[in-house]
C-alpha cells in the first residue's frame, strides 16, 4: 500500500473515533477511551499507536484550521 493510500485509510479510521478529534464527547477527556480508539485505529492500518499519532498530528492540525 503506497503512503497516499496508507495516510488516506488512517483518516479514514480516526473519523470513525470521534472521541479522538470530538472535544465535546465527554470520552474526548478519558485517555482511556482515546488509547483504545488509537489502538483500534493502529490495528486497522497495521501501525503502533506512537506512529499513528505521530502521522495524524499534522492532519488534525490542518482539520482545525479549516472548519470553522
Amino acid at each position: 500500500m503506497n503512503e497516499q493510500k496508507i495516510n488516506l485509510k488512517m483518516v479514514e479510521e480516526v473519523e470513525k473515533h470521534p472521541v479522538l478529534y470530538n472535544f465535546t464527547l465527554s470520552g474526548y477527556s478519558r485517555k482511556d477511551e482515546t488509547e483504545k480508539a488509537w489502538s483500534e485505529v493502529g490495528r486497522s492500518v497495521n501501525m503502533s499507536v506512537h506512529l499513528i499519532k505521530n502521522k495524524y498530528t499534522p492532519y488534525s492540525r490542518n482539520f482545525v484550521n479549516i472548519i470553522p
